[in-house]
């Protein structure tokens, strides 16, 4: 059989990490492509690179907060140089709200979502509590404990 080079180079290199032959890795990838939950792992590896990349956006989300709260103390900085006590109010609200995107529940959301949707990647139940009691999906305690 006939195969393009990287399609080769990709098949040499998914068996050695998975430790097996180039023809074994070959007979397993067809064999899965006959299994019925072969849509199953797709959506399972969709949710992995989605978790993966919620990750990635709250390692920069850390640096964006840094950079917001120095912007924002810098502008109420020179706020305070304004004679103008409407523009100083002004100042201030803008300042706050972009603190609401450095505050540790904002970061701690990134974590929450990374974590819940590993989960779910690796095929647990979002509807089953959790073990604080909350429900995984909708995040809402389960009054019943």
């Amino acid at each position: 059989m006939r195969v393009p080079p990287d399609l080769h180079k990709a098949i040499h290199e998914a068996a050695r990490k998975g430790e097996r032959t180039f023809n074994a890795e070959i007979i397993s990838r067809l064999a899965q492509s006959f299994e019925g939950d072969s849509t199953d792992a797709g959506v399972r590896l969709a949710l992995k690179t989605l978790a993966d990349t919620i990750q990635a956006l709250g390692e920069e989300a850390e640096t964006m907060a840094q950079v917001i709260e120095a912007m924002a103390a810098i502008t109420e900085r020179a706020a305070s140089y304004v004679s103008d006590e409407a523009v100083k109010l002004d100042v201030q609200r803008a300042a706050n709200l972009a603190r609401v995107l450095t505050n540790a529940d904002t970061r701690r959301s990134f974590n929450v979502v990374q974590e819940e949707l590993l989960k779910l990647a690796k095929g647990a139940d979002p509807d089953a509590p959790a073990p604080d009691g909350r429900n995984r999906a909708s995040g809402e305690r389960d009054l019943g404990r």
